[in-house]
């Protein structure tokens, strides 16, 4: 039974892909299960290909890359840093973090239509499950600052449909689920050491060791498959506070963060994505077969270069900017990605001990691969500039020794039409 896409595929497949995609021989769900791995992965660099096991590099959408920088403190995860943030931005902001504290951060997001490729309705939204977007517990001792964290770098939720898929009896339209997530378990130790340079200062180091993890399933009807993926992780930081007569303060981070790479196969797939399939011109008599698995992937987090400074230019009122340099180009070579620059400038004021809030801009996410930004390819739509541009609210409540963040950031006015949605973060700690 031959098959006919009515799309026309100009994105620089491999030739194998290409073949497949238009010349095979197929029954009627499986092309769509084909379609959708050849629309995720690319092979890849030629100088892989000596290589016994071959990965293919998963295309993460840019809308799934989380804003870690979100929070109703208004401050970043550089200079200074929540609780919960333990396991994202500078190990060294632990310093600031004086109580033996236990923290969690929820957020949510709203869904966003036509995220991708138009025609397919694809719909991407953030994984709303139980897991936290970040977590941790901090314990302080002297001059020593020991944490032990959680977050989530990546969470995507596409659906895709419909799918049409006209063959020469029938004409079907195909839904598909895709979950994608890429969280990191570490624990962090700082150490602060004062007067360095003078009475007045303090100078910490600090560093992040431990694991990411990675999972991706995609499902069509019965059909399933999925990676479950792991890799060892570290970040090295630094920061400078200090205190002038009148008792604010200029504190001054830094931080590297290494590129993690995760590999490996299909932990478990469905047997009709696993087949024997004939190829065009083959019949029973002179079978020409090829055997269709999913294939090993490969998934490349990027290294990241970040600073920021805050200073108190009045009682009450403390000012911060942060900018991180992503680096896209050295993990995705295949892809030629640009590196991206994130920053975030907040202003935060305290009301009373009790109450406070804050206003906050911040741009992150990535553009699309330069070499599939073609504008002969309306049917993807690349045009679009891909970088969510973020204004945020949000305030914070204490009370004995409890802590609720409440924040909100919306895309709507500075971003385009396929990064535009609001974001909610809520978060809780305690101190002890």
């Amino acid at each position: 039974m031959k098959l006919f896409f009515s799309i026309a595929v100009r994105a620089p497949f491999s030739f194998y892909q290409r073949f497949l995609l238009k010349y095979m021989f197929l029954s009627s769900r499986f092309p769509v299960l084909l379609l959708l791995i050849l629309f995720s992965m690319r092979p890849s660099p030629s100088s892989a290909q000596d290589r016994q096991q071959n990965a293919s590099s998963l295309f993460l959408l840019p809308q799934g890359n989380a804003l870690s920088s979100l929070s109703g403190s208004g401050f970043g995860n550089i200079v200074q840093l929540h609780p919960s943030d333990v396991a994202t931005g500078n190990p060294a902001a632990l310093t600031l973090l004086t109580q033996p504290s236990i923290a969690v951060s929820l957020q949510y997001g709203t869904t966003i239509d036509n995220a991708w490729i138009e025609s397919v309705n694809w719909q991407y939204s953030r994984l709303n499950d139980v897991l936290p977007q970040s977590a941790g517990m901090v314990y302080p001792y002297k001059g020593w600052r020991l944490g032990l964290g959680y977050a989530q770098h990546y969470s995507a939720n596409n659906q895709r449909g419909p799918i049409q898929v006209t063959t020469e009896t029938s004409d079907l339209a195909y839904y598909s689920l895709e979950e994608t997530r890429l969280h990191a378990v570490e624990p962090a130790l700082a150490y602060t050491q004062e007067g360095i340079l003078s009475p007045r200062d303090a100078w910490t180091i600090g560093i992040r060791a431990g694991l990411h993890l990675f999972t991706h399933d995609t499902q069509l009807d019965e059909s399933y498959f999925k990676w479950n993926l792991h890799s060892p992780s570290w970040t090295i930081g630094t920061s400078y506070v200090w205190h002038t007569n009148d008792n604010r303060y200029v504190r001054a981070g830094l931080f590297y963060q290494d590129n993690v790479t995760l590999e490996g196969k299909a932990s478990s797939f469905s047997k009709d994505v696993a087949r024997i399939v004939l190829l065009p011109g083959s019949n029973s008599e002179n079978p020409a077969t090829v055997l269709i698995e999913p294939p090993a992937i490969q998934v490349a987090w990027p290294a990241r270069l970040g600073g920021g400074v805050s200073g108190e230019p009045l009682p009450g009122l403390t000012l911060s900017a942060e900018v991180q340099r992503v680096f896209w180009q050295q993990a995705e070579e295949q892809y030629h990605y640009k590196d991206q620059t994130e920053f975030s400038v907040n202003a935060h004021y305290a009301f009373s001990k009790a109450i406070s809030g804050t206003i906050a801009f911040h741009q992150a996410g990535r553009d699309y691969p330069q070499d599939i930004r073609n504008p002969e390819v309306a049917f993807f739509g690349f045009d679009d500039a891909m970088q969510a541009r973020y204004l945020a609210l949000g305030g914070v409540v204490q009370w004995s020794n409890l802590q609720l963040d409440l924040a909100v950031a919306d895309s709507h006015l500075f971003s385009s039409e396929k990064n535009q949605q609001t974001l909610l973060e809520i978060g809780l700690a305690v101190m002890f």
